[in-house]
């Protein structure tokens, strides 16, 4: 189950949301206080393990010194010659 939220986390929540919507419709007694929790809940789960996923989880050695911009980065500049 981990690995299809991290294979497919916005048709997990998506998933949640059809579900709980299914289940009022057909007289689950929950408050939209319930509702909005549980579909919070569900969606920073899913946000932590999609961050997981898109965030670089190791540097490349191109980061910039204090006070560099790609602009005038030492690697991004033309050689000389």
């Amino acid at each position: 189950m981990y690995e299809r939220i991290k294979q497919e986390p916005a048709l997990v929540t998506a998933l949640v949301q059809a579900f709980l919507a299914l289940c009022i419709s057909f007289g689950l007694g929950l408050t939209p206080e319930q509702v909005g929790s549980i579909l919070a809940v569900t969606a920073a789960i899913v946000a932590v393990v999609l961050r997981q996923r898109v965030s670089p989880a190791a540097s490349s050695g191109g980061e910039l010194e204090a006070g560099q911009t790609p602009s005038n980065s030492p690697e991004l500049q033309p050689a000389e010659g």
